[in-house]
């Protein structure tokens, strides 16, 4: 089994290509010269990352804006280890939160969309307002360098506006990829009405409670047109976890056989986050499942840094299962999902959390 990698070429080569070009325009157009050149540097290396933050969050207020004129509440905007949300008063309040440091993506808005007020137009203009905001943004910035004209300033305005047309073709272009979707591939499925459609309600689903055997088969088993391998291995995913919840272990074996050809075919790349859910499954399924007790060892060892540095509510039973069935440790098994579990018990996705506890209780202990 080879070990996962980080992937990280493509993003990379994006955003040199992009700041050379930006270096170019500043340098020769701005008249930045005349700043000496270490203070330049500096400056390029503050002010990206000033950028890059000014960026995300007006990337998720672009989500929030349009998902409000489109019916949704606001709840809560998510910027690197920072939370805005509203209390029950409604009055707006910050608190420091650690669920997102790390992850590439950096914020998130969320908003009290449902299976029951999820409606396709509504859905498109939420998905369209965060690459919208910063392409707006990005055109303000620039026409402020002729405004303003100063070479500190130029510098600041030329990096914002790039970041923010990076942003904007990242996220509007329509593109997908065997790993993840963007916002324009959303808005695409949307308007296609294809299967990413349903994965969104079964997602929304989760996070009303609804338990993985109780997950409707018409979302599940959809005849829809495929929208990427992602899409269609997360609702395998889904299936398998109905299966395995059902104890029908058979079902289980034929459909997780998908999750784990598409886990041994790609790198994950931190545009993923740290979430890591599949690799969690796979190891269970070997040890607990197959009861292969060697090569769920092998597994855990080559992906021992992804399961255990993981912010995924599967990672309690990967640990659990570590304990009870390499080690043959059930005490030390349910001190360990005990206090993992404490971790994630209040996580948004409660179908699933109510799922993990029962299960791995059922099936360990």
């Amino acid at each position: 089994m080879v070990k996962k990698r980080y992937e990280t070429k493509i993003p990379i080569i994006i955003m040199t290509i992009l700041f050379a070009i930006v270096g170019f325009f500043s340098g020769s157009k701005l008249s930045v010269f005349e700043i000496p050149i270490i203070l330049r540097l500096c400056l390029v290396v503050i002010f990206t990352s000033i950028s890059m933050i000014f960026n995300i969050i007006i990337h998720e207020i672009g989500h929030i804006v349009l998902g409000v004129i489109s019916g949704y509440e606001f709840k809560e905007l998510k910027v690197l280890s920072f939370t805005i949300l509203k209390d029950d008063n409604g009055k707006l309040k910050i608190k420091k939160d650690t669920k997102l440091k790390g992850t590439a993506y950096g914020g998130q808005a969320v908003l009290n969309i449902n299976s029951k007020n999820f409606h396709k137009n509504s859905m498109i203009k939420m998905f369209l307002g965060g690459g919208l905001f910063n392409l707006i943004f990005s055109i303000i910035t620039l026409i402020l360098i002729f405004i303003i004209n100063n070479p500190y300033t130029n510098i600041l305005f030329a990096l914002n506006s790039v970041v923010g047309i990076m942003l904007f073709i990242l996220n509007l272009v329509i593109y997908k990829s065997k790993y993840m979707l963007n916002d324009g591939y959303w808005i695409y499925s949307l308007v296609k009405d294809n299967e990413a459609v349903d994965l969104l309600l079964l997602e929304y689903l989760i996070k009303e409670g609804v338990e993985p055997n109780k997950l409707d088969d018409k979302y599940l088993n959809t005849n829809k047109e495929k929208a990427s391998k992602y899409c269609s291995v997360a609702l395998e995913y889904y299936r398998y976890l109905k299966a395995i919840h059902n104890l029908d272990m058979e079902s289980g074996k034929e459909k997780i056989k998908t999750i784990i050809e598409f886990d041994s075919e790609y790198d994950i790349t931190p545009l993923t986050g740290t979430m890591f859910t599949y690799t969690h499954d796979i190891f269970f399924y070997y040890a607990v499942i197959e009861d292969n007790i060697e090569k769920a060892k092998e597994y855990y060892d080559n992906n021992k840094s992804f399961i255990e540095n993981s912010k995924a509510i599967t990672k309690a039973r990967a640990l659990a299962t570590y304990e009870a069935k390499i080690n043959k440790d059930t005490e030390k098994a349910k001190l360990v999902f005990k206090e993992e579990f404490e971790k994630i018990k209040n996580n948004e996705d409660k179908g699933l959390i109510t799922f993990e506890e029962e299960f791995t209780n059922k099936m360990l202990f």
